[in-house]
């Protein structure tokens, strides 16, 4: 699983690199302004390196009432707008939490602890719609793989397992 998420971290920060790239193509000569940048601002490298070469994640994971199999998981993560770094963290979880709670058939990701313990304590019947903007991820498992689901919005995921379960 670890080398899935090696994967999808590389071409993350392929994909990144090539989008990013603000100097002009005929530019020869990257200016003083360019290079101050460059020095200053960490590269997409390294701050993907960073994510993947740490240590396991602080997480605070609790059971979801009446559902043994089911854990709803806490973590402080980057602000929205650094989706990448957020996706990384999110992988780095979920291969945390399969690791640590192999009898886990489904987890959600929060990016709000108050959120996360209503959901954990009530589901779905005590918690706003407001509540699930702190929804990070979530995570099915089954014998098949398991399947992230990166949220893009309240109702909107992207799927981001690439490569951590078989294709349908």
């Amino acid at each position: 699983m670890r080398k899935g998420i090696h994967l999808v971290a590389l071409l993350m920060t392929m994909l990144l690199q090539a989008c990013s790239s603000d100097t002009d193509i005929g530019a020869s000569n990257p200016t003083i302004h360019e290079k101050e940048k460059e020095k200053s601002v960490p590269t997409v490298e390294a701050k993907v390196e960073h994510f993947l070469s740490s240590d396991d994640i602080s997480i605070f994971v609790q059971k979801k009432e009446g559902k043994p199999n089911e854990l709803v998981i806490y973590s402080s993560l980057p602000p929205r707008g650094q989706e990448l770094e957020r996706k990384i963290l999110a992988l780095r979880i979920v291969n945390q939490v399969v690791r640590d709670y192999p009898n886990t058939t489904f987890f959600s990701i929060w990016d709000d602890k108050e959120a996360a313990g209503v959901i954990a304590a009530n589901g779905d019947r005590e918690s706003s719609w407001d509540g699930y903007l702190h929804q990070v991820a979530f995570a099915i498992k089954n014998a098949k793989g398991v399947r992230v689901s990166y949220a893009l919005s309240m109702d909107d995921f992207e799927n981001i397992s690439f490569g951590m379960s078989p294709v349908d």
